[in-house]
C-alpha cells in the first residue's frame, strides 16, 4: 500500500512538470544605428549596431527592440536579416 502511494505521488509530480514547463525569462536585446556593439547588447548603452548581430546573440523566446529616429540611432536599417529562431522583434516606439 505504501509503495502505491509513493508511486502515485511520483507519477503525479512527473505529469505536473510535463504539463507546466518552466518558463525562462526572456532576455531583451537592443539595436541602435549608433550602438556600441558591446555584448551582451542588454542596454541602450551597449546596443548592437545591427539587427543581425542581436539576432545572432539571442535565443528562442528573446526580445529584440530596434531603435527609432525618435529615440536611439537613426532608425534606418538596411540589411538582410536571417532569423532562424522564435524571437520578438519590435520597434522602440511600438
Amino acid at each position: 500500500m505504501k509503495r502505491r502511494i509513493i508511486l502515485s505521488i511520483s507519477t503525479f509530480l512527473t505529469l505536473t512538470f510535463l504539463a507546466f514547463p518552466v518558463i525562462a525569462n526572456a532576455t531583451t536585446y537592443y539595436v541602435a544605428t549608433n550602438g556600441s556593439n558591446t555584448s551582451p547588447y542588454d542596454t541602450w548603452a551597449k546596443a548592437a549596431a545591427s539587427i543581425q548581430t542581436a539576432v545572432n546573440a539571442a535565443s528562442n523566446g528573446d526580445i529584440i527592440i530596434v531603435g527609432s529616429s525618435d529615440g536611439h540611432g537613426a532608425g534606418t536599417y538596411t540589411e538582410n536579416v536571417n532569423v532562424n529562431k522564435q524571437l520578438t522583434i519590435k520597434s522602440e516606439n511600438g
